[in-house]
């Protein structure tokens, strides 16, 4: 059976950026594995991109890097029902507005997957995402835990 695998921006930012967990990230990129993110996380790693790069290096190979990944990636579109959840997950789970909206495209693409019979798996580090994504019973792995 195969895997999907939906990575948030706390993940992603790992190819750039040495952090908890970026080895892994590394190794798992190189397997090619299918992968899935929204818009969202690709404008929060392209703004960290921006925001943590020293001023004299240039941007433009990695945002060639970030834009060839981004169009390789299974993209979640940011739907109205994707909104809708996110309002409902921020509301009950007490999440901040991104990751509301990180957890809702996993949960649509989760329930996609088992309609036919895909495995689905969440790549997080960020502690909040990962325990709601949990408490919903979607599985969840940190690279920022593993060595």
């Amino acid at each position: 059976m195969s895997v999907l695998y939906y990575l948030d921006s706390s993940v992603w930012v790992k190819r750039y950026f040495s952090e908890p967990g970026s080895a892994w990230v590394q190794r798992f990129f190189a397997r090619e594995a299918p992968l899935a993110c929204n818009a969202l996380g690709y404008v929060e790693v392209a703004a960290a991109l921006a925001r943590r790069t020293k001023v004299d290096v240039s941007l433009s190979p990695l945002k060639d890097q970030l834009r060839t990944e981004w169009n390789q990636m299974l993209q979640v579109d940011l739907t109205s029902s994707v909104y809708e959840r996110a309002l409902i997950l921020a509301w009950e789970q007490k999440l901040r507005g991104g990751d509301a909206l990180h957890l809702s495209s996993a949960r649509q693409l989760k329930d996609e997957a088992e309609q036919r019979s895909v495995d689905f798996i969440m790549l997080s580090s960020d502690a909040e995402l990962v325990r709601a994504s949990k408490r919903l019973g979607i599985t969840v792995i940190n690279p920022a835990e593993l060595t």
